[in-house]
């Protein structure tokens, strides 16, 4: 019931239970996924802001560079101020 609740894949331990760590491993798991889904979504939207400001300031030679360089990609995020 708990986990139908809570949306949560509940694993059994070696002895076929669901106990208090389980349950705390499927909450932890389901922490981890929503944070890296998010970090994912921001990263995004910082690199299509950036993209954004490169193409209205004429800087087209430096989206190509903003994807193989990862220190310039970080310095003109940080110039533009851009952070989600």
């Amino acid at each position: 019931m708990l986990e139908i609740v809570l949306k949560l894949n509940v694993k059994k331990d070696e002895k076929g239970e669901v106990t208090m760590c389980t349950i705390l491993d499927a909450v932890e798991q389901k922490g981890i996924n929503k944070g890296k889904k998010l970090g994912y979504k921001n990263g995004q939207d910082e690199i299509l802001k950036l993209v954004k400001i490169l193409i209205a300031s004429n800087r087209l030679k430096d989206i190509d560079r903003i994807y193989e360089d990862e220190s310039y990609r970080e310095q003109l995020i940080k110039q533009y101020k851009i952070s989600n």
